[in-house]
């Protein structure tokens, strides 16, 4: 991923939005905090912020790289949620980088 000089935090290309239902293909519609739901058989997926948020909120405490691998974002894109405050948990302490 390459930080442009002008804007030093993630887009929405950098998350890896899903463009389409995985399951039927049908349009997906922005529901928020990273969520998408098919238009035709609701199926929600996910963005990269919503796989990371829907992980840290059923496992609570964990290190960067346990998160990264457990949800397939990059480590980079992990610590940049991080760094921008996009992500914590419940008790307002920020996953355990390395």
């Amino acid at each position: 991923m390459i930080e442009s000089a002008n804007n030093p935090f993630l887009t929405i290309d950098d998350l890896h939005a899903p463009t389409e239902c995985s399951l039927c293909k049908g349009e997906l519609k922005y529901i928020g905090l990273g969520e998408y739901e098919c238009e035709k058989c609701q199926n929600v997926e996910r963005d990269d912020y919503g796989k990371v948020r829907h992980y840290i909120e059923n496992h609570r405490e964990n290190r960067l790289v346990e998160v990264a691998k457990e949800t397939g974002v990059p480590r980079h894109s992990v610590q940049r949620m991080l760094n921008e405050g996009r992500i914590q948990t419940s008790s307002s302490k920020y996953i355990q980088s390395e």
